[in-house]
Protein backbone atom coordinates (compact mmCIF):
# COMPACT_ATOMS: atom_id res chain seq x y z
CA UNK A 1 0.00 0.00 0.00
CA UNK A 2 1.80 3.45 -1.13
CA UNK A 3 1.76 6.72 1.34
CA UNK A 4 -0.97 8.03 -0.66
CA UNK A 5 -3.45 5.28 -0.32
CA UNK A 6 -3.14 5.46 3.45
CA UNK A 7 -3.64 8.79 3.75
CA UNK A 8 -7.09 7.82 1.58
CA UNK A 9 -7.69 5.57 4.04
CA UNK A 10 -7.43 7.29 7.19
CA UNK A 11 -9.34 10.25 5.34
CA UNK A 12 -12.14 8.07 4.51
CA UNK A 13 -12.31 7.06 7.84
CA UNK A 14 -12.49 10.15 9.36
CA UNK A 15 -14.87 11.52 6.93
CA UNK A 16 -16.93 8.37 7.07
CA UNK A 17 -16.95 7.56 11.33
CA UNK A 18 -18.46 4.89 12.68
CA UNK A 19 -22.20 5.58 14.07
CA UNK A 20 -20.75 5.65 17.97
CA UNK A 21 -21.89 7.98 20.46
CA UNK A 22 -19.57 9.76 22.66
CA UNK A 23 -20.19 11.95 25.14
CA UNK A 24 -16.88 13.71 25.60
CA UNK A 25 -15.27 13.79 21.78
CA UNK A 26 -11.51 13.85 22.33
CA UNK A 27 -9.41 16.48 20.30
CA UNK A 28 -7.56 15.25 17.39
CA UNK A 29 -4.07 15.26 17.39
CA UNK A 30 -2.67 15.22 13.53
CA UNK A 31 1.17 14.15 13.02
CA UNK A 32 2.27 15.37 9.82
CA UNK A 33 5.08 13.09 8.49
CA UNK A 34 7.51 13.59 5.62
CA UNK A 35 5.94 12.31 2.15
CA UNK A 36 9.39 11.24 2.20
CA UNK A 37 8.93 8.22 4.75
CA UNK A 38 8.34 4.40 3.14
CA UNK A 39 4.84 3.12 4.01
CA UNK A 40 6.64 0.88 6.45
CA UNK A 41 8.00 3.37 8.73
CA UNK A 42 4.62 5.46 8.22
CA UNK A 43 2.87 2.08 9.95
CA UNK A 44 5.21 1.66 12.47
CA UNK A 45 4.54 5.29 13.74
CA UNK A 46 1.04 4.51 13.48
CA UNK A 47 1.13 1.75 15.04
CA UNK A 48 3.94 3.00 17.67
CA UNK A 49 1.20 5.95 18.86
CA UNK A 50 -1.24 3.66 18.93
CA UNK A 51 0.11 1.81 21.50
CA UNK A 52 0.88 5.15 23.29
CA UNK A 53 -1.14 6.74 26.24
CA UNK A 54 -1.60 9.51 24.01
CA UNK A 55 -4.61 7.68 22.94
CA UNK A 56 -5.87 7.90 26.01
CA UNK A 57 -6.60 11.70 25.60
CA UNK A 58 -6.10 12.19 22.05
CA UNK A 59 -7.50 10.74 18.21
CA UNK A 60 -4.07 10.55 16.88
CA UNK A 61 -3.50 10.72 12.55
CA UNK A 62 -0.53 10.06 11.03
CA UNK A 63 -0.45 11.74 7.79
CA UNK A 64 2.09 12.23 4.89
CA UNK A 65 2.94 15.47 4.12
CA UNK A 66 4.68 16.89 1.18
CA UNK A 67 7.18 18.90 3.49
CA UNK A 68 10.32 17.52 4.96
CA UNK A 69 9.45 18.11 8.63
CA UNK A 70 7.17 16.56 11.19
CA UNK A 71 4.06 19.10 11.66
CA UNK A 72 1.31 19.09 14.21
CA UNK A 73 -2.32 20.15 14.11
CA UNK A 74 -5.06 20.03 17.33
CA UNK A 75 -8.75 20.09 16.10
CA UNK A 76 -11.70 19.65 18.23
CA UNK A 77 -9.60 21.43 20.96
CA UNK A 78 -11.18 24.14 23.40
CA UNK A 79 -7.52 25.45 24.75
CA UNK A 80 -4.25 23.91 24.81
CA UNK A 81 -1.31 24.99 26.84
CA UNK A 82 1.78 26.04 25.11
CA UNK A 83 3.60 23.76 27.61
CA UNK A 84 0.62 20.67 27.57
CA UNK A 85 1.65 21.94 23.69
CA UNK A 86 5.42 21.20 23.72
CA UNK A 87 5.18 18.62 26.14
CA UNK A 88 2.62 16.03 23.15
CA UNK A 89 5.31 16.79 20.54
CA UNK A 90 8.90 15.81 22.81
CA UNK A 91 6.69 13.11 23.63
CA UNK A 92 6.56 12.00 19.75
CA UNK A 93 9.47 12.85 18.36
CA UNK A 94 11.11 10.90 21.15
Amino acid sequence: MTVTQMAQQVMGTITNPPSVTQLNPKPIFVMKVPASMSAAELKNVREALSKDSITDDYHVVVVPNSDTDFQFEMYNADKIEVQRWNELVNRILK
